[in-house]
Parts: structure tokens; sequence; C-alpha cells
């Protein structure tokens, strides 16, 4: 009780919150706060309670068996004063909240949407006029055969084996169409000899027909397109008067404020605006970021995107969180969140610095001032242009962006 009453207010609704089995995304969408700030207020609260000192096991057991039968139905004392400026969470208590996220809070499964599939009845197939009609050609048939016999004079008992033979072959086709075989469910493959129809014609009388060949026709083979750059590198923009007219906005809505590139309203989700030209491989980026208010509320999250194109469902660009984190990460249009590829690399982030990104073959690398701070080495991102993207609660701390040059390498 004692621990739980040194949490602010905002620690005790963020705690109640995951308790409750949402989301550290969800709890920002509540709180109308950002995700880096759910998460120092979650740090702090392992700091307070001592929830730091346990092990994963013990640390989720604590929270939902100890602290959280207390939060619904003790009587806490009122929140002890807190100081102004929070307290710093430690680097190691905040790689302990990210990872715990899907552990701490209770699963909730889908609903499963339940298909049913059937199969239709077998039919079976009804005698049609078309077999009537090969009945009564046949007849006619016999009916010319002994037509030509009588008036060729032809021996009577050679005709009688004819008809005999014509009847025969006209009632083995009657019982065909009447009683069609059973066809066997699903052949692999069916090959069908045709049988040759006797022919009865006088002994002087051959009728040959052989129809043309048919015509081949040679396949066409499709054209190679191969796109031609859009924008030609080097390219530079220092959004002195408006952005330049190649920029595209996939998300959000970017304007042109104090000279700097910016989103101009809340958007859900990050807002990206592109360089869309598929032919771009190998480049570098330079560009002036400005990070007015560095871990406050409102500040967000910012990145560049590169070899990105339009029909991807996740880009891959460098961010930088209100925790002084730099990532490799994939990004999404509609998750606030990035996805971090191979953990942070911590650096101190001023109000100003110059963000370097170096795209060579299957190698990524950022700098800040110069400095490295995270390589990765990756494929499947082999050709694209770049996007900028801010995420922020309003424009008054939103980051921004500044003389933007783009060169290729070699």
């Amino acid at each position: 009780m004692k621990k739980l009453a040194s949490l602010s207010k905002r620690e005790r609704e963020v705690l109640w919150l995951v308790c409750e089995g949402h989301s550290y995304e969800e709890i920002s969408q509540k709180l109308y706060i950002s995700i880096p700030t759910v998460k120092a207020n979650m740090g702090r609260v392992y700091v307070k309670l001592g929830l730091d000192q346990l092990q994963k096991a013990e640390r989720i057991r604590v929270i939902h068996q100890v602290y959280w039968p207390l939060l619904k139905n003790a009587e806490l004392p009122s929140e002890a004063p807190q100081a102004e400026t929070p307290i710093p969470v430690p680097e190691p208590v905040a790689q302990m909240v990210d990872d715990d996220e899907h552990s701490i809070i209770p699963y909730r499964p889908e609903p499963i949407d339940v298909i049913e599939i059937r199969t239709p009845e077998r039919v079976s197939p009804r005698p049609s006029l078309w077999r009537f009609v090969i009945i009564l050609v046949l007849g006619l048939g016999v009916i010319a055969v002994a037509y030509f016999a009588f008036f060729m004079n032809r021996d009577q008992s050679q005709l009688g084996q004819e008809l005999t033979a014509a009847v025969a072959q006209l009632t083995q086709v009657a019982l065909a169409q009447t009683n069609p075989p059973t066809l066997a469910a699903a052949p692999t493959q069916v090959v069908v000899q045709p049988t040759a129809e006797p022919s009865i014609q006088p002994a002087a009388m051959v009728i040959t027909a052989t129809p043309p060949p048919p015509t081949a026709i040679p396949a066409t083979s499709a054209p190679t397109f191969t796109p031609a750059p859009s924008i030609p590198l080097p390219f530079s923009d220092s959004f002195d008067n408006e952005p330049s007219s190649q920029w595209q906005v996939f998300s959000g809505n970017w304007i042109t404020m104090d000279k700097e590139y910016t989103t101009a309203e809340y958007h859900n989700g990050w807002a990206l605006a592109a360089l869309d030209d598929p032919t771009w491989k190998n480049y570098r980026i330079q560009v002036d970021v400005n990070v007015p208010h560095m871990y406050a509320a409102s500040q967000g999250q910012l990145g560049i995107m590169v070899r990105i194109s339009s029909g991807q469902p996740k880009y891959l660009g460098f961010t930088v969180d209100g925790l002084s984190r730099g990532s490799w990460s994939y990004v999404t249009v509609d998750e606030t969140s990035p996805d971090p590829i191979a953990g942070f690399g911590k650096f101190e982030v001023p109000p100003q610095f110059l963000l370097e990104i170096e795209v060579r073959g299957n190698q990524f690398v950022a700098k800040v001032n110069g400095q490295e701070i995270q390589s990765l080495s990756i494929s499947g991102y082999d050709s694209g242009g770049i996007a900028l993207g801010v995420t922020c609660i309003t424009n008054q701390g939103c980051p921004s962006f500044d003389n933007l040059k783009i060169e290729p390498l070699p």
C-alpha cells in the first residue's frame, strides 16, 4: 500500500489500464498521451514498486496477483506530490517495459469466422434431343446402304451382312447414349481414343476429305519495361518557400512552417511525405532536424524511410522516439509505434541535429552529427525513393525538417 501511494495519478491510471488488458497504443488513445509517455509512466511504476528488481515471471505475477487486487478493492491514499520534472527512466527499465508489454497484458482471443462448405449433389445426366438426332441419322444411313446395294446389283447375302453390322453398330451407339459411363472422381489425365464409324459405300466410290492444317500464329513476347528516373539525383530542397512539386503526401497534412517542412495536425499514425522514384538504389541523405520539445507528451517521433514504393505493406526507416533512442525499424502508416529490427541505439538528442542516412547495396547506416548510431544489413529493399515521417499530437511540438540533400553513391 505504501508503494502504491507513491504513484502519481497518471502512473496509477496507466497501471490500471495495463492490468485491464489494454496495449500501450490503446492507453495512449484513451489518455490522449503519446506512446513514449505511456512507456515512461510505466517505467516509473516499475521503479517505485520495485518491479525492476524481480525476474520477468515474478514481475508479472506480482502485478496481477498483488497490486491489481489492491488497485481494485483497497482504498488508496491520495497520490504523493510529484516533482515538476519527472524522474528519468533508466535504460534497462525502459527495455523491460518494452519486453513485458505482450506478457503483462492478458491475451484476448479474436473471434473465429466459421465458413460452411457444402458439396453440391451429383445430378445424373438425362437423354436430350441431340441423341435422338444421332439415332435418326444412323437409321437414314442404313436405308441409303440398302438403296445403293439394290441398284448396284450387290450380292444379297453381302447386303444382309452389311445390314446386320449396321444395326449392331446402331444398337451400341443407342445404348451408349442412353446409359453413359460413370465418371471417375478427379482424374489426373483422360485420353479418349476416337472410334471410327463403319464406312458403308459402294466398292467403286471412295470419298476422302482432308481438312487443311491450321495456320500457326507465332507468340509475341511482351516488351520489357525499364522505368526512367522521374526525380534525377542529386536532389535538394531548402523548404524556404513551398516544398518542391515532386513531393507526394502518402498520409497526414504536410505544410511549410518557419521555412521548415512538418505536419500541420494530429494524424492517427505516421504522417509521411515521399519522393517516390522506383529507380533510386544507392544514395546518401542529409537533413537538418528540429526537435523542439523532446520528452514532451506532444513530441512524438520522427523518421526517414528509404527505398520506399507506394505498394509496400511496411517501410524500412531509421526512427527516433521521445526517449532519445534511434533504431532501424519497420514502419506502417496506420500504426503509431515502429517495429525495431535490432534494438535501439542510445544517443543524446539535441534540439537541432544533422541526420545522415547512407544506403548502399544491402548496407544501411544512420549517423547523427557525423557519429554513427546504428548500421544494418538486410535484403528485400533493393530500390526506391525516400519518405520523411512524423508522429505527434499537436503541431506546436512536432519535429520538422530543413535543408534536405540527396546525392547518388556508386
